[in-house]
């Protein structure tokens, strides 16, 4: 995609190379050494820590979201003066 100056081409390359392949060539062209990966919100729609890991060739890690370990802890039906304990 390298020396696109039309806006219309540019989106139309990238429309022909699919989101994968965009998303690698951006994440390779960044030189990034780890990535961190969000898993906590729309999970099902992203890729895991390895999958990144896998596509770009870049280590990841994967970032735990404090409100989704409380969600994981209430479910378990922990009261309230156990949940400090259970995390």
């Amino acid at each position: 995609m390298a020396g696109c100056t039309d806006p219309d081409a540019y989106i139309e390359r990238r429309a022909a190379l699919g989101a994968a392949e965009v998303n690698k060539w951006f994440v390779k062209d960044g030189n990034y050494g780890l990535l961190l990966i969000d898993t906590g919100f729309r999970a099902d729609d992203i890729l895991t820590p390895d999958g990144v890991s896998s596509l770009t060739s870049v280590p990841s890690r994967e970032i735990v979201r404090i409100e989704a370990v409380a969600e994981r802890v209430d479910r378990t039906g922990v009261s309230d003066g156990r949940r400090m304990a259970a995390t």
